[in-house]
């Protein structure tokens, strides 16, 4: 659209041999944006963005070399020039007809065009001057500005890339502080791993009581099939921190507390286990940077191993579309263990997981239940029923995931933790779907222990510690005190009241959800209802 509009203008403002030279200039620019990007969503489901520009200045000729010789073969050399050979044949044998405008229809379209370009100003000026996040993002959604973008974001000193290399310097200045001043017993458990979640509602787990068997691998160890009952741990009353993904990280995965201003101040997990003596994993099916995974990549920067699914991926937008299905994650795990198999490791999973679009987060083989099967919420109609019935399907798959993730750690002396990040309104709050909003429903998520049979006999006290804390009421923003008590590490932050596992915990902890609200008594007796 962007294209036609300049084409138009050209030709309206300008005689027309100038106006001929700037169409070529655009076909040109135009076909080298359409083989870049098309070269990247072959390769990396990406368009140009701040961390394609980092990767292209910080590669050197010899790999930049080997880079031309593994990516771009024949293929891709012949697609390329097909483009080319066809704009070029167009151009060549279908000449761009005369037109003539009248002098009123050329003022009318002036008109139109100003107008559109004074709107655009206005609200770019409007969300730049209030401080709203990425004000000129708009630049980002054609391909002959989306460059121009990605440089700005790439050198800004306000833009979420620029913050994310701040948080990784923070980090590393923190790591130097810490030099020392960290320790492990050493009986620890040899693998510890958290999986996190995305916009899964507990109460949406056959596990937790819902309605659909959505989770037969959950399911089968809470009713001790084959003696698999004391290998999970199910906490029932475990609420998230906040209802956005940014939000919940920046304090789920350090010492911070939430609401703490200077989250990142706080020492992290990374660095934690790190010091300690464990090396570190960070396994992700999310986009790389952006404003709602900053807190989390900026951390998994700093890991021992890194695998990401999404490398060049720093939009959200683009993340919905292009992010594939957590499954495919599954080897790169597999493969971090077979090759260190008796290092002492946390790995940390970041999973899509029930994001919305819902039905895009799972093969089409996990399609197991329709609208019909959708009884909750009552009000619920038949077109609501159907994106319900998509997110139990959802479920169904992260279940499955679970399990896989099980098989790959059952062997070895490991725990596995999972939770979501937050909860999400399936219509149940005044009709809503999604997160953003103040609610039970997108408070409660599933928080879990899946322990392998060697740590439950290598680690009998912890174990039964665990099962003994599964019912008592916990934020996930204190998730981090748990860890250094399950991997024994001794730290300076570490504060038993908000461990459950330990006598001192304080079961009466105000519960703020949202920083908006007290969940005991605000929220947790809320009902489903309509708009």
């Amino acid at each position: 659209m962007l294209e036609l509009l300049c084409l138009h203008l050209a030709f309206l403002l300008f005689p027309s041999n100038l106006a001929r030279t700037l169409l070529l200039l655009l076909v040109g620019l135009s076909a080298i944006a359409l083989i870049v990007e098309g070269f990247l969503l072959y390769s990396y489901r990406s368009l140009i963005t701040p961390y394609v520009l980092d990767a292209i200045l910080q590669t050197n000729f010899k790999e930049a070399r080997e880079f031309f010789i593994a990516f771009l073969n024949l293929k891709i050399f012949l697609i390329a020039l097909g483009f080319l050979l066809a704009g070029y044949g167009y151009f060549k044998f279908f000449p761009t007809p005369q037109t003539t405008l009248s002098p009123r229809l050329i003022g009318i379209f002036f008109a139109l065009y100003v107008l559109l370009s004074v709107i655009f100003i206005a609200d770019v000026a409007n969300r730049y001057f209030k401080h709203k996040p990425e004000p000129f993002a708009k630049l980002n959604e054609n391909s002959l500005t989306r460059l121009f973008y990605s440089i700005r974001q790439y050198y800004g000193s306000t833009s979420f890339y620029t913050s994310y290399k701040q948080l990784v310097s923070n980090y590393q200045a923190l790591r130097e502080s810490y030099q020392g001043k960290i320790s492990k017993s050493s009986d620890s458990p040899q693998h510890i791993v958290l999986v996190i979640g995305e916009s899964t509602q507990r109460n949406f787990l056959e596990v937790y009581g819902y309605e659909l068997p959505n989770t037969p691998f959950l399911r089968s160890f809470a009713n001790n099939e084959g003696g698999g009952g004391r290998q999970l741990a199910l906490f029932s009353d475990t609420i998230a921190s906040f209802a956005q993904t940014k939000l919940a990280l920046q304090h789920l995965l350090n010492f911070s507390n939430a609401g703490d201003s200077q989250w990142n101040q706080s020492l992290d997990l990374i660095n934690l286990f790190s010091l300690a003596g464990y090396k570190t994993a960070v396994f992700s099916n999310q986009e790389v940077v952006g404003s709602e995974v900053n807190a989390f990549s900026s951390i998994a920067s700093l890991a021992d191993y890194k695998a990401n699914l999404n490398k060049f991926i720093t939009s959200s937008r683009i993340a919905e579309s292009q992010i594939t299905y957590d499954g495919f994650l599954l080897p790169f795990i597999q493969s971090a263990l077979e090759q260190n198999p008796t290092e002492s490791r946390l790995d940390i999973i970041h999973l899509m997981g029930t994001h919305f679009n819902y039905d895009k987060r799972y093969p089409k083989e996990f399609a197991k239940f329709n609208a019909n099967d959708i009884h909750y919420p009552s009000f619920a109609d038949k077109k609501q029923k159907e994106i319900i019935a998509t997110y139990a399907n959802a479920v169904l798959y992260n279940d499955y995931i679970l399990n896989e993730i099980f098989k790959i750690y059952a062997k070895s002396d490991s725990i596995i933790f999972y939770l979501s990040d937050h909860g999400e309104s399936l219509y149940e709050y005044k009709g809503k779907l999604g997160h953003f909003v103040t609610s039970r429903f997108t408070a409660e998520v599933p928080f879990l222990a899946l322990m392998s049979e060697e740590f439950i006999q290598k680690h009998k006290e912890t174990a039964q510690k665990i099962q003994s804390a599964k019912d008592k009421p916990f934020v996930i923003d204190d998730l981090i005190h748990l860890l250094c008590d399950v991997a024994q590490i001794q730290v300076q932050d570490y504060n038993a009241t908000k461990n459950p596992l330990s006598a001192e915990f304080n079961a009466k902890k105000i519960r703020i959800f949202n920083q908006k609200a007290d969940y005991d008594k605000e929220l947790k007796g809320e009902i489903a209802q309509p708009k």
